[in-house]
């Protein structure tokens, strides 16, 4: 018995002794060509090389662990920078005779990150895990230990760090740069404690990235905390993440500072396509600056004002929810405003106060009517495509003339506008338009407006401004839309000023048809001509006017009518016969003090933007015409200038045929005559920005009457045998708004064409 305690005794003391030597180890190099086929066998991708080998005992892992000295491992002709490599062996499989490693260990200097994950890759991954880093790392420095356990599947991990590292998550997100870190690997998760670094423009320093393998997905875990200058919205192009989608869509340029703190988790399939979406944030931003796409609001946005800048604003944000609250700046103009969207609901809630500029927004705010500024108070409610509107708006620093209905107000003048309504796809419905100035104040109900902003239909409108009193009312009659205006004084002005204007009427929709009556008290022509008691009749197709009959008096012997028909040649005629021509003379700018004289006006619509027509004014005086005054005065001819002073020069006729276009008012031909001067006029006015050309020739009556009661003496003129010549003035007019330049040039003999052209024009007026 005591010699088998014995024995059992020197065996264990030999198994320790053994136990002990080995967990101090020894070395040798007998095992090299072993190992190294061994290795290469199973690593067939990678070379390994060392000088000899430490054996010792890995008690933790119950295992033989053989340590190369001075090891070389390569790949694909590069060499990997190690400092150590350990692998061991099961005391199992030893026992067996099966030297297959249990675990591989390697522990490295720097080396290049993009080949070190290339490598990892090529050798350790499975084919359905090797896609999803192709291509990811582009450059950086790794170091750290490594070690790869060959259990049922290849388990890795890893502990290290990387160093001014250049690598993508995936292609929808912008790349991380410059990137200092601390990496661990276990198991399927990653984790990359992020000392410094950024991605597009933003600074991201002490924040984490964890990375999860599930089995037919990747999870990952940003928390980002982010700090510097963002440029660039196409670096998101790709990521189909809903938040960023409904920011983005509307952009074309985003750029600002920010510090931010964000959580944002992502899933990916094992090829890298995103799955699944959450984000949780809260940012400071400055120096905001914003392009939004043109197209995104043509009615709104042009090439100036889509452009905001010099923004600052507080915003928190998560997969559900944007709250914001910040102020930017678009050209001079102030935004002060609070966002409140549900992005699961698609709805928003936004209370904005502004400053606005008109001058910046005259796609909305046309300057003919508007200029000045206003302060706004809104507040909007969006539901997916429907924009439901309350606002105030402050115009005391505005100045209003909005000449259809004659509202005018002063600058400083107090005044508010009150909207309430909705916008859907580009329709406006106002519930509610107030406005009041002093003692003027307009009211509007349910008025409908297309996408550009042209009437549809309307309920009712109440004027009530300094020249106009008045009511439109809506009905159905006959199944048919009909507008009833009645009051008692209605500014005419802008009705009378688009007889002749080549644009279009867009204060009526396209889309509106029906019929029109009007019972006016008195018509203000702008002239201190009013027309009283005016009746009207028509009907209104497209928003145009196809049919109309009207009439109304000056006084008892004086009357007007106004009849609107098609022609044979299916264009829209308008034919009107006044006993008083000033209230349609005084658009033309460069004739002043016309009084008297009856005017017979027909045109023709040649196309919506085109039309043609002739204006006949018989019987009337001008009295003063600042730019005749000047070319009778530089001529010497005194007895009419005199004439002009006093009591006026008296026409027995004047004769406009006219051509208008979007570009020209032109006159094909314009002359008249009178006891005392006779004039012919050529050339056009601008449509754009009303400049006047025009040339001319006047000729003084008396000249005709000699040559009339002399036809020898005329036909010798016409001949050009004739030494004693016809006297007249040859003049050219340009300018506008008042500043016209005038050239003189008294000739002794008018051409024979000019001559002949005055008899024609004096016989017949007489």
């Amino acid at each position: 018995m005591i010699k088998k305690f014995k024995i059992l005794f020197i065996i264990i003391g030999v198994f320790a002794s053994i136990i002990i030597f080995l967990s101090y180890g020894f070395q040798t190099s007998n095992f090299n060509e072993l190992i190294q086929k061994k290795f290469n066998e199973q690593y067939k991708k990678i070379k390994l090389e060392f000088k000899n080998i430490r054996v010792s005992l890995d008690i933790k892992d119950f295992a033989i662990k053989f340590s190369l000295n001075e090891p070389k491992l390569s790949h694909k002709g590069d060499l990997t920078n190690i400092y150590q490599t350990n692998f061991g062996v099961s005391l199992f499989s030893v026992i067996k005779g099966n030297f297959e490693p249990k675990f591989i260990e390697v522990k490295f200097s720097e080396n290049s990150f993009e080949k070190s994950i290339e490598l990892v890759r090529d050798v350790f991954l499975e084919d359905d895990q090797k896609g999803y880093f192709a291509n990811k790392v582009k450059k950086g420095l790794i170091k750290g230990d490594l070690k790869i356990y060959n259990e049922e599947a290849i388990k890795i991990e890893f502990l290290g760090s990387i160093k001014d590292a250049f690598f993508s998550i995936t292609n929808d997100l912008p790349e991380f740069q410059n990137i200092n870190a601390n990496i661990e690997f276990k198991g399927s998760e990653l984790n990359l404690n992020i000392l410094s670094g950024s991605a597009a423009g933003l600074n991201f320093d002490k924040s984490k990235i964890i990375l999860n393998e599930l089995s037919d997905s990747y999870k990952v875990a940003l928390d980002l905390n982010l700090a510097g200058k963002f440029n660039s919205l196409k670096e998101f192009k790709n990521l189909k993440v809903p938040i960023f989608e409904e920011i983005s869509k509307d952009f074309e340029k985003l750029s600002f500072s920010t510090t931010a703190t964000n959580k944002i988790d992502l899933e990916f399939d094992k090829k890298g396509n995103l799955l699944n979406t959450s984000v949780k944030g809260k940012a400071d931003i400055s120096n905001l600056e914003l392009d939004l796409v043109q197209n995104a609001f043509p009615n709104i946005l042009d090439e100036k004002n889509r452009k905001f800048k010099n923004g600052k604003l507080k915003a928190e944000f998560d997969k559900k929810s944007i709250f914001i609250d910040g102020i930017i700046f678009n050209q001079n103009d102030t935004l002060d405003f609070k966002i409140n969207t549900d992005l699961a609901k698609k709805t928003s809630k936004i209370n904005i106060i502004s400053e606005v500029n008109f001058v910046n927004w005259q796609k909305i705010f046309k300057p003919e009517y508007i200029k000045g500024s206003s302060k706004f108070y809104i507040q909007l409610n969006i539901n997916k495509d429907q924009y439901l509107f309350d606002t105030r708006v402050d115009i005391k620093k505005s100045l209003i003339s909005f000449s259809p209905i004659n509202f005018n107000k002063l600058l400083d003048d107090e005044g508010q506008i009150l909207l309430k309504g909705e916008i859907k796809k580009s329709i406006t419905e106002l519930d509610k338009v107030s406005i009041t100035a002093g003692k003027n104040k307009i009211e509007i109900f349910d008025l409908n407006l297309d996408e550009n902003f042209s009437i549809t239909s309307v309920n009712n409108i109440t004027v009530n401004t300094d020249k106009s009193n008045f009511k439109i009312t809506s009905s159905k009659k006959n199944n048919l839309n009909h507008i009833d205006i009645s009051g008692k004084r209605l500014d005419a002005k802008y009705i009378i000023d688009s007889l002749t204007s080549s644009k279009p009427s867009t204060l009526v929709s396209k889309k509106f048809n029906g019929t029109i009556s009007a019972n006016i008290g008195t018509l203000d022509t702008g002239t201190n001509d009013d027309v009283r008691d005016f009746v009207l009749n028509g009907t209104i197709l497209k928003g145009q006017f196809t049919k109309l009959d009207a009439n109304g008096v000056f006084s008892n012997k004086e009357k007007i009518t106004i009849k609107i028909s098609r022609n044979k040649n299916g264009n829209i005629a308008t034919y009107m016969l006044s006993d008083r021509a000033r209230p349609f003379i005084a658009s033309f700018n460069f004739i002043k003090g016309f009084e008297k004289g009856k005017l017979e006006f027909s045109s023709e619509d040649l196309s919506p933007t085109s039309s043609k027509g002739k204006i006949i004014i018989t019987d009337f005086k001008i009295r003063e015409i600042p730019v005749l005054a000047q070319i009778l005065s530089l001529a010497s001819i005194t007895g009419i200038l005199d004439t002009l002073k006093g009591d006026g020069i008296r026409f027995d006729n004047a004769v406009i045929v006219y051509e208008n276009d979007e570009k020209f008012f032109t006159f094909k031909d314009f002359y008249g005559t009178g006891p005392s001067l006779g004039f012919i006029v050529e050339g056009r006015i601008n449509n754009a920005d009303n400049f006047v050309s025009v040339d001319g020739n006047l000729i003084p009556a008396y000249e005709v009457n000699r040559l009339l009661s002399n036809i020898p003496i005329l036909g010798q003129i016409l001949t050009g045998k004739s030494g004693d010549g016809v006297f007249g003035v040859s003049f050219k007019i340009k300018g506008k708004d008042n500043n016209f330049e005038t050239t003189i040039n008294p000739i002794r003999t008018l051409t024979p064409r000019f001559v002949q052209r005055f008899i024609e024009i004096f016989k017949s007026a007489k």
